[in-house]
């Protein structure tokens, strides 16, 4: 089963400081959406894994081709 980590939110040039990243909503192929939320308070930490089994083809494709997420072994 595919599992991730969160790299963080990229940077952008337009964006001066960033907030916490509490939720993360991830599409499915149904058109429903996973909502992961982070149980420390300071949002998501880089390196953090996150803690779903991702097997929905289109999350997958979503999750592979964020740059805020790298797939690792489960």
């Amino acid at each position: 089963m595919p599992h991730f980590k969160y790299l963080g939110e990229p940077n952008h040039s337009f964006v001066e400081t960033m907030g916490k990243t509490i939720e993360l909503h991830i599409s499915q192929q149904d058109g429903s959406k996973v909502v992961l939320i982070s149980s420390n308070p300071d949002g998501f930490q880089f390196n953090e894994h996150l803690d779903h089994d991702f097997l929905d083809t289109r999350a997958l494709r979503i999750m592979r081709s964020d740059p805020r997420f790298e797939e690792v072994a489960g």
